[in-house]
């Protein structure tokens, strides 16, 4: 039987395990917050509702 898709060819996959502290974290990442945007975060977090559940 042809394959009528000839995709591109799987690679398999290596894993490198390494600990946290050799990590270095990507310089262009845009996913990284700003100080500002932590600290507004964290005031949001302060903020929390708590909504109490009704009695039964």
């Amino acid at each position: 039987m042809q394959r009528l898709f000839r995709g591109p060819t799987l690679n398999p996959l290596n894993v490198e395990y390494r600990q946290v502290g050799a990590l270095i974290p990507y310089a262009r990442n845009p996913r990284a917050h700003t100080q500002e945007q932590v600290a507004r975060i964290a005031g949001l977090e302060s903020q929390r509702l708590v909504i109490p559940e009704p009695a039964q």
